[in-house]
């Protein structure tokens, strides 16, 4: 059996993840040092990236190929150079068996010293692995 298969990857140019994982003492693939194609965990992170960095190139094929192949991907994306449309802060996308939760950066900004914003990253991993349609808000009265 593949180490990777129950295992967490993490894709993690910037280094801001892999300290917020390490220092809780959670394990992981570092998918720098692995080949992100060949990842076959239960859940990826990845990003952000910038346009500079050596993995930007060819990414979003390669998280598809991923998820394609049934491997739920969260996709930190990298804050963008100027806002010209809007943009939801974070939406899935099915990829045959997977799906990838996009999301936007500010979501998971200082994540070692941001409860929210680990609270946010915790959510969107559940929602990677548990996928549910989207639907309208429940609007009765709650007692």
């Amino acid at each position: 059996m593949d180490e990777s298969e129950n295992n967490l990857g993490v894709l993690d140019p910037n280094k801001q993840l892999k300290l917020a994982l390490k220092s809780s003492a959670i394990k992981f693939v570092d998918l720098e040092e692995a080949v992100l194609d060949d990842f076959s965990g239960k859940l990826a992170i990845v990003g952000p990236c910038s346009p500079d960095n050596p993995e930007w190139n060819g990414l979003a094929n390669r998280i598809a190929k991923l998820a394609r192949k049934g491997t739920p991907v969260i996709w930190i994306q990298s804050p963008p150079e100027k806002r010209d449309k809007l943009q939801p802060s974070f939406y899935c996308v099915p990829e045959n068996q997977a799906v990838v939760v996009v999301v936007q950066p500010e979501l998971v900004a200082d994540l070692p010293d941001n409860p929210q914003s680990q609270l946010n990253l915790v959510s969107f991993c559940k929602l990677a692995l548990n996928p549910q349609p989207p639907a309208l808000p429940d609007l009765s009265p709650q007692p």
